[in-house]
């Protein structure tokens, strides 16, 4: 955890940076750099450090990911699961959170039934357009701003130095 202590203080140095060039912006008139100052002190208050785990298809990233949380939160299979981005962050009580495309809402669902809008072979994903899932689980591991991004796998003709 250490590393990620390192990344916060960092984070918090490069937020008093930030916000001394947007005192300097303010100062001079420049609206454009304010506005871009303001926005990249949002993006550092967010405090996530974001872990994507990336890979080729059915090769355990899930398995990988719920061994490190310590519990079976996301599904797992022997045929590719995970068709959809899918954030893990610390929650206090485990659930889903489904996104569909064109909705700004998300609909929470029992973490039992995610395999329903991440699953690769699951037509009531297809149907209902779901582009990500956000999962929350409460995993130490994430409780010091750590989350992970489950991602579908890489095509099966495709290696790791990026050769077909």
């Amino acid at each position: 955890m250490d590393g990620i202590r390192e990344h916060h203080r960092r984070r918090l140095d490069l937020a008093d940076i930030v916000r001394a060039a947007l005192h300097v912006a303010r100062a001079r008139g420049d609206t454009r750099l304010e506005a871009l100052a303001r926005r990249l002190l949002m993006r550092l208050a967010d405090g996530a450090f974001r872990l994507a785990v990336i890979g080729r298809t059915n090769r355990g990233k899930s398995t990988l990911m719920n061994a490190v949380l310590g519990a079976p939160y996301l599904p797992t299979g022997s045929l590719p699961v995970t068709a959809v981005v899918t954030t893990v962050r610390y929650g206090s009580h485990a659930q889903a959170l489904v996104r569909r495309r064109n909705e700004s809402i998300a609909a929470r669902v029992p973490l039992a039934e995610i395999c329903r809008f991440v699953a690769e072979a699951s037509a009531e994903r297809s149907h209902l357009q779901v582009p990500s899932v956000e999962v929350q689980v409460p995993a130490e591991f994430l409780r010091q701003g750590v989350e992970f991004v489950d991602t579908p796998g890489v095509g099966s003709d495709w290696d790791v130095s990026g050769r077909s």
